[in-house]
């Protein structure tokens, strides 16, 4: 019969995986490549919903910001005066 003999794999002591959560520590939070591919997704986005909105005409369109809701209310209510 052959018995075969492994050994566990070395573990690092706690004095190195220590040090290394300090230096992690130490240098804080890392930026990623992901905050370069969000940047570009909303980019591309904001782009898309700018050239939808310029294919809907001026009268359907519906205002987006403040400036837009107040010019359009504006422009409803010209000639009407309120008592």
């Amino acid at each position: 019969m052959n018995h075969i003999l492994t050994r566990p794999a070395a573990r690092p002591a706690a004095g190195i995986v220590d040090d290394l959560e300090r230096d992690d520590d130490r240098r804080g939070f890392e930026r990623d490549e992901t905050d370069n591919h969000h940047r570009h997704l909303g980019a591309e986005l904001l782009r898309r919903v700018r050239e939808a909105d310029a294919r809907v005409p001026a009268e359907r369109r519906a205002p987006r910001t403040v400036a837009e809701k107040l010019a359009r209310l504006a422009a409803a209510t010209a000639g009407t005066e309120v008592a």
